[in-house]
């Protein structure tokens, strides 16, 4: 199960060392995902820019990709496996072979080597902007409180949480084990996301 609270109350949600959470998912069996709402609109930012950049070469412009956005298309990929009689009476689209051209489209997107090669350098550019602390807050799970925690075992950027070892980490800060593995793990495939 997905929460999304306001940024404001993510600390809470997740409680101190994780407790809350820990708690609402053992109460209900469920495992609980908490997102704060600046981190779902940066998600929701990047899946309508990617399908403006894959329906303008169809001729579409981002008001389309908006209402394609709005109606459940989330990814360039959703649309590339959509059938044009889903797509052909939307407002915006019109007829068949307008819908016709947006999956074409979006297949050609996600088949384009070059275009995902462009759009990861733009992400790599903007990731090394980023100071190592925006970098851990960029990750699922790291708020201000937890950037602090980390910081008293000298971890500072999602590289230092890799190589530090987690025993360390979790002497020095107390936070458990198993938290700080899937920590770990995000900041893995955080940096792994541009770098292939």
């Amino acid at each position: 199960m997905e929460l999304i609270v306001p940024d404001d109350k993510l600390s809470l949600a997740i409680g101190k060392k994780g407790q809350n959470v820990r708690l609402a998912s053992q109460l209900t069996g469920w495992r609980i995902d908490i997102h704060s709402e600046s981190k779902i609109y940066e998600l929701e930012r990047r899946a309508k820019e990617q399908i403006a950049q894959a329906i303008d070469t169809a001729g579409f412009d981002t008001g389309v990709a908006e209402t394609l956005f709005k109606l459940g298309w989330r990814s360039v990929g959703e649309l590339g496996r959509a059938h044009v009689e889903e797509l052909a009476g939307l407002p915006g689209i019109g007829a068949a072979e307008s819908a016709r051209r947006i999956i074409e489209s979006a297949q050609q997107y996600m088949a384009s080597g070059g275009r995902r090669r462009d759009d990861a350098r733009k992400e790599a550019e903007r990731r090394a902007h980023l100071s190592g602390t925006q970098q851990l807050l960029e990750l699922d799970g790291v708020d201000e409180d937890v950037l602090k925690v980390l910081g008293t075992a000298n971890i500072h950027s999602p590289e230092d949480l890799i190589k530090t070892p987690i025993e360390s980490i979790a002497t020095t800060t107390g936070i458990d084990m198993g938290d700080l593995a899937r920590l770990r793990q995000r900041a893995i495939s955080w940096l792994s996301e541009v770098s292939s």
